[in-house]
């Protein structure tokens, strides 16, 4: 059972206890439960996603507030949703052999006074999987079932680009297996596991990541595949890692953000 107020789980008591304890100490504000709740403020994905008219309010209260191309909030209304679905499996399998069976029907998200989600629910089954290439498969498959929903309503609101919401997600993953390894204090676990997972995905997802490592620091980075659009918004900036920016400007704005973090 779930302690409500610190969302900590036994772990003596289920299998997904000690990914889901990681994925809340992890990840700041946001939490993730075990079990459906009561609707509330709550929505089903699958609700979520059938919703045209929903998607299509929120895309434009994104757009309101950050500006920009259409593309830019709706890749950013991916991100919100994607986000905890990716971080709790990253958690789950690089702790494994448990991994939620994650869909439509199986995740809830709560709404935020501000707008955004900060809680999900899980209540779907749970897959025990090998480690390697079957764990790999499931994640990647599981992945674009969970999203492919969501992104068809995105587009039938809004005619952005499908390649550049996919790749998103792809560069999600990357960025998000690297940063819980890190934690754990083996990066190039979550280096392995995020190729493994991306080169066997579906071909929506499916690339071969990027990385860089700072000299200074050894610090890895994910170099993301598909410009998010952040630069046609308010604040007209590039992500330190763009695809738009060439590798010597990537290289610098890296090492001047980790000579200023120490």
């Amino acid at each position: 059972m779930v302690r409500r107020q610190s969302f900590e789980l036994d772990s003596e008591s289920h299998p997904l206890a000690p990914a889901i304890n990681a994925f809340n100490r992890g990840n700041g504000w946001y939490r993730a439960i075990l079990g459906q709740p009561d609707r509330g403020d709550w929505i089903g994905l699958a609700d979520l996603s059938a919703n045209v008219a929903d998607i299509d309010r929120r895309i434009t209260q994104l757009e309101a507030a950050y500006g920009g191309h259409a593309g830019y909030a709706a890749a950013s209304l991916i991100q919100q949703v994607a986000h905890p679905l990716v971080s709790l499996t990253a958690w789950c399998s690089l702790l494994g052999p448990v991994i939620p069976d994650i869909s439509p029907s199986s995740v809830w998200l709560r709404q935020h006074p501000q707008g955004l989600f900060d809680r999900m629910a899980i209540s779907g089954e749970l897959a025990t999987v090998a480690s390697g290439e079957e764990a790999a498969t499931t994640t990647g498959r599981m992945t674009v079932a969970s999203l492919s929903p969501l992104i068809d309503s995105i587009r039938t609101a809004r005619k952005v680009g499908l390649a550049g919401l996919w790749h998103g997600v792809s560069d999600l993953i990357s960025r998000t297996f690297i940063g819980a390894a890190s934690t754990l204090g083996s990066v190039e676990t979550g280096v392995s596991a995020a190729e493994a997972i991306l080169t066997r995905a579906p071909d929506v997802i499916r690339i071969t990541p990027r990385w860089h490592v700072d000299p200074a620091t050894g610090m890895w980075f994910s170099l993301r595949s598909v410009c998010c659009l952040a630069y046609t918004g308010t604040f007209g900036l590039y992500c330190d890692t763009c695809p738009l920016l060439d590798d010597e400007e990537i290289t610098s704005r890296l090492a001047a953000n980790q000579a200023g973090a120490l």
